[in-house]
């Protein structure tokens, strides 16, 4: 038993580390997120758009810890990558209220949102 518990362990530990390494490198081709107007949304293979979250719709936004992506928690994860900081949004209405992404830049990314908040909100309250 040991023999093949050893054997095991030889073969398992390097494929788990190459996988580790080589979806930390993809994962990104796969799917990533960008902002279009004022809209956030999730894209498939940098063409087809998975979710959509309107601007207006968001409720909080926020850089998070690494961590955020393997808390055992009722958020939707769309962490393209295993590590680097991760960007919770909040949505104030829907089925998915809490939604967990990993841009490249999460700090430029959360104050991007916040600037086109705060454009939206300034045009807002210049309508007469």
């Amino acid at each position: 038993m040991d023999k093949q518990w050893t054997s095991f362990v030889i073969v398992f530990i390097p494929f788990a580390i190459a996988m580790f390494v080589l979806s930390q490198m993809f994962l990104r081709y796969v799917y990533n997120y960008d902002v279009k107007g004022d809209r956030v949304r999730v894209v498939l293979f940098r063409l087809i758009p998975c979710m959509t979250i309107r601007i207006t719709d968001i409720r909080e936004i926020e850089e998070r810890s690494p961590l955020e992506l393997w808390k055992l928690t009722p958020v939707l994860k769309f962490g393209n990558r295993l590590w680097g900081d991760c960007v919770l949004i909040q949505k104030k209405r829907g089925l998915i209220r809490s939604i967990v992404i990993t841009p490249d830049n999460a700090h430029e990314f959360v104050e991007r949102i916040r600037e086109i908040e705060r454009q939206q909100r300034n045009t807002a309250d210049n309508v007469p």
